[in-house]
């Protein structure tokens, strides 16, 4: 079952994570390409469609409730970073 949290009733929509990721990957073939922790307890999670190239912000509190807080069908993608040419000359060095 999803619910919405009470501060974010009409943004967010929350279930387990298991479930979430199970209703994304089910009905929409979101699979999770990037992941991190936002302040010191959030999972972050980004979830893109194979379909489509569209994508959802899963946000998981340490209770393990997720909540999608964002989604759309536009996504930038950016270019890679630069490699530092001085630190694969030297070896073990790095700036």
């Amino acid at each position: 079952m999803f619910t919405a949290t009470p501060a974010a009733a009409q943004q967010a929509l929350c279930a387990k994570r298991n479930v979430m990721k199970g209703h994304l990957a089910r009905t929409y073939t979101k699979l999770p390409v990037t992941i991190g922790v936002a302040g010191s307890d959030n999972v972050v999670e980004v979830l893109v469609s194979r379909k489509d190239g569209s994508r959802k912000l899963l946000v998981t509190a340490p209770n393990g409730t997720s909540c999608i807080v964002d989604g759309g069908k536009k996504i930038q993608r950016t270019a890679p970073r630069p490699t530092n040419r001085i630190s694969k000359r030297i070896p073990g060095r790095v700036w």
